[in-house]
C-alpha cells in the first residue's frame, strides 16, 4: 500500500459501478508513477454532497478501482469535476495501525499519541492570524484537520499541525484534529476560533 498526496479531478462521470477511474492523462500517469505495478493506494471521491472512499491499482500500468464503498461510505454516481485526492480517512488510520511496524530491529512499546499543545487564539477580521496544535508521543505519526475554514492553510509536519490565515469576517469557527500513530490509539479534539 502506497500512501502519498494526489489531487485531482474527474474528466467524465463515474457510475456507481464504474472500475476505471477517468482521470487525464497528466494525472493519470502522475498517479501511476508513484504506484509500482501491483500496489495500490486509498483514494476519497468527493463532490459537494458526497464522498466515497476507493482503493485504486496499479494492474499492469493501468489505473484499476479495485474497492468501492470504503470505510462507511457507499458507492455513488460522481459528475465531471468531482475531486479524487488522497485523504486521511478512518480506512488510512486502520491500515496503518494493521500494519505498521513500530518495532523493526528491536522491542519497544510505542507511546500512544496525544494532544498536548491547541493553541488557537481569538483574532481580528482581515488580520493574519496563526494557531498551532502539537502532539506527543511515538513517531511516525499521521495528522490531519477537518473542517477547516476556507480562509486558513493547515501545513502538517512531523509532531504538529500549524494553522495561518487571514479571515475576511467576523465569527466562530469550529475544526477537528486527529492524529494515531502506531500505538494503535487515534485521539481527536474539536477547537473553536474566535473572529471579531
Amino acid at each position: 500500500m502506497i500512501l502519498k498526496p494526489f489531487s485531482a479531478i474527474l474528466v467524465r462521470s463515474m457510475d456507481k459501478e464504474d472500475y476505471a477511474l477517468p482521470l487525464n492523462l497528466e494525472d493519470r500517469n502522475r498517479l501511476l508513477a508513484q504506484l509500482p505495478v501491483g500496489e495500490s493506494t486509498y483514494l476519497v471521491l468527493r463532490d459537494d454532497i458526497y464522498t466515497e472512499e476507493i482503493e485504486v491499482e496499479n494492474a499492469c500500468g493501468d489505473l484499476l478501482v479495485k474497492a468501492r464503498g470504503l470505510g462507511e461510505t457507499i458507492p455513488r454516481k460522481f459528475p465531471r469535476g468531482s475531486a479524487v485526492c488522497f485523504d486521511l480517512t478512518l480506512t488510512v488510520v486502520k491500515y496503518l495501525i494493521c500494519n505498521h511496524d513500530c518495532c523493526a530491529g528491536g522491542s519497544c512499546a510505542p507511546v500512544p499519541i496525544e494532544i498536548i499543545e491547541l493553541y488557537l487564539p481569538n483574532g481580528s477580521a482581515n488580520t493574519p492570524w496563526s494557531g498551532v496544535v502539537i502532539f506527543g508521543g511515538s513517531e511516525p505519526m499521521e495528522l490531519s484537520c477537518g473542517n477547516v475554514p476556507s480562509w486558513i492553510t493547515p501545513s502538517v509536519g512531523r509532531n504538529y499541525i500549524k494553522l495561518e490565515g487571514t479571515p475576511t469576517s467576523p465569527g466562530s469557527y469550529n475544526l477537528s484534529i486527529a492524529g494515531t500513530n502506531a500505538s494503535g490509539l487515534v485521539v481527536t479534539s474539536v477547537g473553536t476560533i474566535l473572529i471579531e
